[in-house]
């Protein structure tokens, strides 16, 4: 095991040299999602300041200017890790759908810890009080140019960990001051700097930073260190901003999903005003057709009547020749009988009877010249009504000529008609390739995905690495411990102070590096569900994309039916025209030689249709063209569309394989895990069995201070029974020995020379205020001469029920208290 360790140290070393890890930075909310998602600049920066928020554990949060997003996200962490925070926005200016969406969220989510403070934020600059702030955040646009102003007035309201957040500084467009403002003040205080998605500044102005905040600072000493961190934090941002990417293109995809739907029922409804014209034309045809057979039956009758009654007529008139000849006869036979009469007496009388036979005959012929003139008015009559029927018959024909130029208006409505439904049409090709285009981009989409996946990939061989270097950690704090029971029988023959104080850092490193395990663990599993979720997109996606082939597929069998649809009804059109234009061809024959006076009118007529059927054939001849390209086009779509399942397949082949991989590897990684658990467990109870030891060495080890306190002349000019310190934290520890330097009542030089028995103890020595903190300031030592640690404590008697170290609780309380330090 130590020869494999040997071999591969050197390696780590060098990992560790060149790219300085991020576990001192770890933490659970870099991966948290934000529930709060709209476009922002601070979008892509939330995992950084979920993360800067629970580093920092901050009291009371300012954002001076109006932005939801950051806002929402502070609200959001302080309320999951429940700090207790105060959450203000302080900015005007927004309009009144913005400000009451705002007021709802914060109302439903976050009532009890956000305010929205509506006013200038100059003017809210009184109503915080000085060293109030732990976290500033500036939603200021870049071309604001009184961000310096804005800096200079609040920074006096920063507490002693204050951080200001600056987003903005990477934008260098004209216009743009905020980067100038930064590089002016990032002179003077710590600071970091990222910079995708227009940039991110972070300012340390307090000087009681925490730990992990001084970690972040702490990268900027390699330039590997600084860019590994930036592209952690930059990489965990864009999952937020594509998340929201999705979310716009999944809501365009059904505005486009519902503008086809419109279109496609706007094109059936189309075709059903386009079918009840063609029915309203069909049955006009019909009528038309009708009339026309009327009219000539009308015509071939009233040609018979007009025979019969010619003839009828023209015998009459034989028939009264006859009788005025009859009648002329009988006058001359009836004076030549007179005067056979005058010559013949005798035959007068026989003359007179056959005279009066005569005359008999004669009212006979004139009863029956009357009853002639009788049926010759009556036909006279007749002939007047067959020549009203006929001029009723024109004007039937005027009414015909009228409805075939209506016929003909309908004709070319109906064109225009089916010329709206080919434009209809070519909008109908522009939807499918503005669908081609968003296919296209889900496409796109897909393989960003899947550089995504693969950068989670080889994220997790990252992982894998560290998991490495942390197991050979594990194995060289294994090695440490057997040389540490090796030697202990020698170390306890050494003060127990010094023993306490190197089996504490031992038991410190072990405690971290198990920490960092079980972080590097969360992170695993973090990232074991960031893949989880970007397989779940994947499917998403994928369904979308098998919806919105069935979406084109549909349009393509409506585009295909409605070309159905206007060739049959281009075909039948044309067949009617050329239908009609034989019929009015012939008619116009017909009439041609029988109207020589309406011959012009007829010709004009007929070069008039035959013009429009031209038209007609050659709009109908363009349309089939247009038709046969779009045929091709939706052919060359369907190409693409058969091309994209073929890379679709691919796609889930590789995708089968990644899980496949991704299986075995997390198989590896459960059966290392379980190994080193097992491994962690054993060097655990070895731990607790040297924890027991320690302790009882540390009782030991207290007792014997307490009686050398007791006897402590300085403890016995006092007379006052000192507390114990409390029990601190590392941080709390690292935070006050900083305080106590930092200051000018302690002279560490003095503190040495003072007290010899400190000076000769190398460990004591090396850090005469951590002694002064944990021992000499309840041992009843002064720092310096100007602090007298047990007037202090003999006048302050809070001081001694709290515990707090004399000089901390005067630098931190006493001094805006004005107590006295010396007698």
């Amino acid at each position: 095991m130590s020869q494999q360790q040997h071999q591969v140290a050197p390696h780590a070393a060098t990992e560790l040299a060149i790219k300085p890890s991020i576990n001192t930075l770890a933490q659970g909310s870099m991966f948290w999602q934000p529930d709060y998602r709209e476009p922002s600049s601070w979008l892509e920066h939330l995992p950084f300041l979920f993360w800067l928020v629970e580093a920092l554990r901050p009291q009371q949060v300012v954002g001076l200017g109006v932005d939801d997003v950051a806002h929402f996200a502070v609200c959001q962490a302080a309320s999951r890790l429940r700090l207790g925070t105060r959450c203000y926005m302080v900015g005007e200016d927004v309009d009144e759908k913005a400000a009451n969406e705002i007021h709802a969220y914060a109302s439903d989510h976050f009532s009890a810890i956000s305010q929205w403070l509506q006013t200038n934020p100059t003017r809210a600059i009184e109503q915080f009080d000085e060293g109030s702030i732990d976290l500033l955040l500036l939603h200021i646009s870049p071309d604001d140019n009184s961000v310096d102003y804005l800096l200079d007035r609040w920074l006096s309201r920063l507490s002693s960990q204050g951080v200001v957040v600056v987003p903005g500084i990477a934008r260098r467009e004209p216009g743009c001051f905020v980067f100038r403002a930064f590089e002016s003040i990032k002179n003077r205080y710590p600071h970091f700097v990222f910079h995708h998605a227009g940039g991110l500044g972070v300012i340390a102005v307090g000087n009681e930073l925490p730990h992990l905040v001084n970690n972040l600072l702490g990268a900027l000493e390699s330039n590997a260190s600084t860019q590994v961190v930036q592209d952690v934090f930059a990489r965990l941002g864009r999952s937020c901003q594509d998340k929201v990417t999705v979310r716009q293109q999944q809501a365009l995809f059904q505005t486009l999903e519902t503008r086809v739907s419109e279109q496609a029922g706007s094109l059936a409804e189309a075709e059903r005003q386009v079918a009840q014209q063609a029915e309203q034309l069909r049955q006009a045809h019909d009528e038309r057709i009708k009339l026309k057979e009327r009219l000539e039956q009308q015509e071939a009758r009233f040609a018979q009547e007009r025979g019969r009654l010619a003839e009828r007529v023209s015998s009459l008139e034989e028939f009264n020749a006859e009788l005025k000849n009859e009648l002329m006869r009988q006058r001359e036979q009836g004076e030549r009988h007179a005067a056979e009469a005058r010559e013949h007496a005798q035959a007068a009388k026989v003359s007179e009877q056959t005279l009066n036979q005569a005359q008999k005959q004669l009212e006979e012929k004139n009863n029956a010249l009357e009853t002639a003139r009788t049926e010759h008015t009556q036909l006279t009559g007749k002939l007047e009504k067959t020549e009203h029927a006929l001029t009723e018959a024109q004007a039937q024909v005027e009414s015909l000529k009228s409805s075939e130029q209506a016929l003909n208006n309908e004709v070319n409505e109906t064109k225009q008609i089916v010329e709206t439904r080919f434009s209809e049409l070519a909008k109908l090709t522009n939807l499918l390739e503005a669908n081609e285009q968003s296919l296209q981009s889900a496409r796109e989409e897909r393989a960003e995905l899947d550089t995504k996946l693969q950068q989670a990939e080889s994220s997790l061989e990252a992982r894998f690495n560290e998991l490495g270097q942390l197991t050979r950690k594990l194995q060289e704090a294994e090695q440490r411990i057997i040389e540490g029971e090796k030697n202990r029988a020698e170390a306890e023959k050494q003060l127990a102070q010094q023993k306490k104080a190197s089996e504490d850092a031992l038991s410190a490193q072990l405690k971290d590096a198990l920490h960092s395990v079980d972080e590097r663990f969360k992170e695993l599993a973090v990232l074991t569900d960031l893949l989880e979720k970007n397989e779940a997109q994947r499917k998403q996606l994928e369904r979308e994309l098998e919806s919105t082939k069935v979406a084109r597929q549909k349009l393509e069998a409506d585009a295909k039916i409605s070309k159905q649809k206007l060739e049959a009804e281009a075909k039948s059109s044309k067949q009617k025209l050329e239908a009609e234009a034989k019929s009015s061809k012939q008619k116009l024959e017909n009439r041609a030689e029988a109207e020589k006076q309406m011959a012009q009118q007829k010709k004009a007529s007929e070069d008039a249709l035959s013009a429009q059927l031209k038209d007609a054939l050659h709009s109908v001849d363009e349309r089939f063209k247009e038709l046969a390209v779009l045929t091709d086009l939706l052919e060359k779509n369907e190409a693409q569309r058969k091309q994209l399942e073929r890379e679709l397949e691919s796609t889930k082949v590789a995708r089968q394989k990644l899980e496949a991989d991704a299986k075995i590897s997390k198989q590896k990684l459960e059966a290392e895990a379980k190994s080193s658990r097992e491994a962690q467990a054993q060097q655990r109870r070895e731990i607790e069995r040297q924890t027991h030891e320690l302790a009882h060495l540390v009782e030991q080890l207290e007792a014997l201070r307490m009686s050398q306190v007791a006897k402590s002349p300085a403890a016995e000019g006092t007379g006052v029974s000192v507390a114990k310190a409390p029990a601190l934290t590392k941080r709390a520890i690292k935070r006050q020995v900083s305080l106590i330097e930092a200051s000018q009542w302690f002279d560490a030089k003095w503190y040495l020379a003072q007290y010899p028995d400190i000076a000769s103890d190398p460990k004591m020595s090396a850090s005469p205020a951590r002694h002064y903190l944990l021992m000499g300031g309840f041992e009843g030592r002064n720092p310096s001469p100007e602090f007298d640690s047990a007037y202090y404590l003999t006048h302050n008697p809070d001081v001694v029920e709290s515990g707090i170290n004399p000089l901390v609780h005067y630098l931190k309380f006493g001094e805006k208290e004005q107590r006295s330090v010396k007698g």
